[in-house]
């Protein structure tokens, strides 16, 4: 995140750099507000959710 500058709002898309950004913030080695906790938390659901219900999707269309 550090290495983006002004696009660091773009690891938030990736599931695996939110998910290091949330260790880091609760292990203690990044400060982060509430509000963005938040956030970051929000962002990796959803894009759990949209993954989760494409893989559904194709299986569930692979079958027929």
């Amino acid at each position: 995140e550090e290495i983006l500058g002004n696009l660091s709002w773009m690891a938030l898309l990736f599931p695996t750099s939110n998910a290091v950004g949330l260790i880091r913030i609760y292990s203690g080695l990044l400060g982060a507000s509430v509000t963005m906790i938040s956030v970051r938390w929000l962002i990796l659901l959803a894009t759990m959710t949209v993954c989760g219900a494409a893989t559904l999707t194709k299986a569930r269309w692979r079958e027929t």
